[in-house]
């Protein structure tokens, strides 16, 4: 065995190997895939067709798909109605504005026409 000094002189099973770090989207993607398959073999397994599982987990999905889709409706129409009821205020703040500067300009008016 020759050795260079480079490894501190030990045997090549006895080194350390450096693994890179690969990218924890990647991971995370496949780790979840996993879970999948493995929910689905079990489900597979308990109805005793991949067929009824698929069906089940289906079921699953669309509920919670329901649920989503119906709680963002929900939330579009209070944004809707919060809208519409900014939009009188602010209709209303313009109007007041708009009648105090026009009692400044008349009281102005009046001032000069004294003077």
């Amino acid at each position: 065995m020759a050795d260079d000094g480079e490894h501190g002189g030990r045997p090549a099973w006895e080194r350390g190997r450096r693994r890179s770090g690969g990218n924890p989207l990647v991971g995370l993607i496949v780790t979840l895939l996993a879970l999948f398959g493995a929910l689905t073999a079990g489900l597979g397994i308990a109805e005793r067709s991949v067929g009824a599982a698929g069906d089940r987990i289906d079921g699953w999905i669309s509920t919670a798909w329901n649920t989503v889709t119906g709680a963002a409706d929900d939330v579009d129409e209070e944004a809707a109605a919060a809208a519409e009821e900014v939009v009188e205020e602010s209709g209303e703040a313009v109007q007041q504005a708009g009648q105090a500067v026009e009692g400044a300009a008349d009281e102005a008016a009046e001032n000069l026409a004294r003077d």
